[in-house]
């Protein structure tokens, strides 16, 4: 029978010494240990032999450093799956960060044959990750989007290669060139730490914004309810974004812009004042309303822009209406009472506009006159009013890119006018008003 090794001898020792262990892996046991005196007086508790005391060390070493490999190679492709995962949505730019540590381990795995692994093993993993992706119902990427965030990948994670190589270099006997390799590693890494500083922003200005924001509240709001809900890094600002809310209410909830420093920028609490949170909050309700008609399996038209909106706006606004083209059935924001609970489908009536594209090749005002007839069933049975309709009738777009040839345009048809008699004359004024207006327009 064939011996064992020391590690397998190490591994039965435990199971033997409680009497777990199987006949054949305790005669296996007893075979090595007749044969090894390092691993005999290791089973026995007793000193081991002068001669033998490095053998032993050298085995117990070997063993930690194999799982040391194992952690490492475990902790790589749990990090390169985290990190590819990451692509698409804003967690992504925790790849300046992560990429660089996933290089790190390369090294300590490969050497300096991480600068070709890592690369391969990112392009390997990338299109699974991107499966996995699919069907967690997230956003699927093409071939060119995986091979260049791939490459971009690659670039922070050889980044952490090189800085973990100079390191080791540094650190070995005998190399003269040790303080000009630490200084390129301490450049690299303070190279990757302001790009990520960037793009992620970090602890310290974290805490100081969120200590800032909650003085502010304290100073400017004191006595109200309002709570800091979290803290998060704008990289198109470079500034930090504290979402204020309010217990129990729906509206009164607004945003602090903190520096990295933290200190206030500015804040968007004029958004409770005159009512922005409450008017965009109804218009939401309405569109899901709109939304479950149109995305109906029943709806027979399809289409990249359809949508229906409340027309609610600022008073300054409505003064302005002739000017801004805004309707005179349009709410006004300000009116509007802070939480409270409205009949959606009331408001719709009053002030629902429905915005609506409709592809096909007869482009006439009395397939426009169908589609919108059509259009007024399937809502009046879903439930769903609306005051007005723009509508467009529009060819397919040609596949070489040119601009459509013919649509019929309608800007506004007021519901009470959706009728079937008449209709296709309507239709046509309505078209001929469109064109006119936009010609006027591109003057």
């Amino acid at each position: 029978m064939t011996d064992i090794t020391c590690q397998i001898c190490t591994d039965l020792m435990p199971l033997v010494q409680d009497g777990i262990a199987s006949d054949d892996s305790c005669q296996a046991l007893r075979r090595h240990t007749e044969s090894c005196p390092a691993c005999r007086a290791l089973f026995q508790g007793e000193p081991p032999a002068s001669g033998s005391q490095d053998a032993l060390w050298q085995k117990t070493l070997g063993q930690i450093k194999r799982r040391l490999q194992l952690l490492a190679v475990m902790a790589l492709m749990c990090g390169m799956f985290l990190g590819l995962g990451l692509t698409g949505n804003s967690g992504m730019f925790y790849n300046t960060l992560l990429m660089p540590v996933i290089g790190i381990l390369g090294y300590c795995l490969f050497r300096w044959r991480a600068l070709y692994a890592i690369p391969l093993l990112l392009l390997l993993l990338h299109p699974i990750a991107n499966l996995a992706a699919v069907f967690l119902e997230g956003e699927p990427l093409d071939f060119l989007s995986i091979a260049a965030f791939t490459g971009i990948y690659s670039i922070f994670a050889l980044a952490g290669t090189v800085i973990a190589g100079l390191v080791h270099f540094a650190f070995q006997k005998g190399k003269a060139l040790k303080p000009l390799a630490l200084a390129w590693a301490l450049v690299l890494a303070l190279g990757l730490g302001w790009m990520a500083n960037g793009l992620v922003g970090n602890p310290i200005s974290k805490s100081l914004a969120s200590e800032s924001a909650r003085g502010y509240l304290s100073k400017r709001f004191p006595g109200t309810d309002f709570y800091l809900e979290g803290i998060h890094y704008d990289f198109k600002t470079g500034s930090y974004r504290a979402s204020i809310k309010s217990s129990g209410s729906m509206d009164r909830y607004f945003s602090i812009y903190l520096d990295m420093a933290g200190q206030y920028l500015w804040d968007t609490y004029g958004n409770v004042e005159d009512k922005s949170n409450t008017a965009l909050r109804l218009d939401q309700e309405y569109r899901e309303l709109t939304d479950k008609v149109f995305t109906s399996p029943f709806f027979p038209y399809h289409s990249d822009i359809m949508y229906g909106h409340l027309e609610i706006y600022p008073k300054a606004d409505l003064l302005d209406a002739g000017e801004n083209d805004i309707p005179g059935y349009a709410l006004v924001q300000e009116e509007l009472v802070e939480d409270k609970l409205y009949d959606i489908q009331k408001l719709g009536a009053q002030a629902g506009h429905l915005v609506i594209y409709v592809e096909s090749n007869t482009i006439t005002a009395e397939k426009a006159a169908e589609a919108i007839l059509e259009i007024r069933r399937q809502m009046d049975d879903a439930g769903v009013p609306f005051h007005a309709m723009e509508f467009h009738l529009e060819e397919p777009l040609p596949e070489d890119g040119s601009p459509r040839n013919k649509s019929i345009d309608v800007l506004e048809i007021l519901s009470q006018d959706i009728y079937k008699d008449g209709l296709a004359g309507r239709i046509e004024r309505a078209d001929a008003d469109a064109k006119a207006h936009s010609a006027q327009e591109g003057k």
